[in-house]
């Protein structure tokens, strides 16, 4: 599967599987077909567009609480990115990645700062 190691595919495999038990096909249909059928109405799109990024965050928590490795899909995360800068017909949103704050960016923000740090003390209750 692509140059990924073995953390980076379970990673990966965790965060897709969490798509599906989610049923996120579905209600992407769902939202695509609303916001085309209500084309006149622009916050479709908007709310369609944060609907996914959610979804993608959930996902990405979902997987790191099977694996246990937010490091894994980060890495995994980068690596796609990488991949699919190297082949321009596979998205047109690739230089939207570059920018300091687009979803790519985002997730691996929030998964960096909920990544326990080697070394840190856990707090007990």
């Amino acid at each position: 599967m692509l140059g990924l190691d073995d953390d980076q595919r379970r990673s990966a495999l965790a965060h897709e599987l969490a798509h599906l038990a989610r049923r996120d096909p579905e209600w992407h249909l769902v939202t695509g077909v609303l916001a085309a059928v209500l084309f006149f109405q622009p916050l479709n799109r908007v709310g369609r567009r944060a609907l996914r990024e959610l979804a993608e965050h959930q996902c990405d928590d979902w997987a790191v609480r099977r694996t246990g490795s937010p490091l894994g899909l980060v890495r995994c995360l980068m690596e796609v990115a990488v991949l699919m800068g190297a082949d321009q017909s596979l998205t047109r949103e690739v230089p939207a990645m570059a920018e300091s704050r687009s979803p790519l960016v985002r997730r691996v923000e929030r998964l960096l700062l909920a990544a326990p740090r080697p070394g840190a003390p856990r707090r007990g209750v």
